[in-house]
């Protein structure tokens, strides 16, 4: 199953922040269809498996994350890049070549601006807690880029896991991570072992 999350992909795409809801309980939802599952999360994909299976215990048998460390504790106000992703404007993302980043990618013909920017805005965002870690018990693989600034020190998220492995990208940035082979190899190899 990969499912796109509301507002992204071809999934649905609403301006009202409030549509949204509880994204964590959507992702345990489909978990349930398919169970027993593995679940595989870059990014806020990453945070919102995390966030399921300290939520629901046992909703995954395998957890694969990447684009995920220290940024898991990070809680910024959502308002500053969902304005820049309204108004297409990179020079407005938060001060970070990635926000920008994030900016541009909003405007490809495939992506729906208004869409994206409500479901940052989004309300019930659940923050992941060392709590919330600890309770993990599945195995957990992360993988991050040496050179994603975002998830550095990695140690920050992964010292609260009790079963957790770490890939390195070598030479690979945020979304760099996502599209490396080392990544797909990675998560292949820990989830059919």
């Amino acid at each position: 199953m990969a499912p796109d999350l509301p507002g992204h992909g071809d999934a649905m795409k609403m301006s009202d922040p409030n549509e949204y809801g509880a994204m964590e309980e959507e992702v345990y939802g489909w978990a349930l269809t398919a169970s027993p599952v593995d679940g595989v999360g870059f990014s806020l994909g990453a945070r919102l498996v995390l966030a399921a299976e300290a939520l629901h215990p046992g909703t995954f048998s395998r957890l694969v994350v990447g684009g995920i460390g220290a940024n898991i504790f990070s809680y910024r106000s959502p308002e500053h890049l969902a304005g820049a992703i309204e108004m297409g404007d990179p020079d407005l993302a938060p001060d970070s070549t990635m926000a920008a980043a994030f900016v541009r990618g909003a405007q490809r013909s495939t992506n729906d601006p208004a869409a994206l920017a409500a479901f940052l805005r989004r309300p019930n965002r659940h923050r992941v807690t060392i709590e919330d870690l600890r309770s993990i018990r599945c195995p957990v693989l992360a993988a991050y880029g040496d050179e994603d600034t975002m998830v550095h020190p990695v140690e920050e998220f992964t010292q609260y896991l009790s079963d957790v492995r770490t890939v390195r990208i070598p030479g690979a940035d945020h979304l760099a991570t996502m599209r490396s082979p080392e990544f797909l190899a990675a998560a292949l190899t820990f989830l059919t072992e």
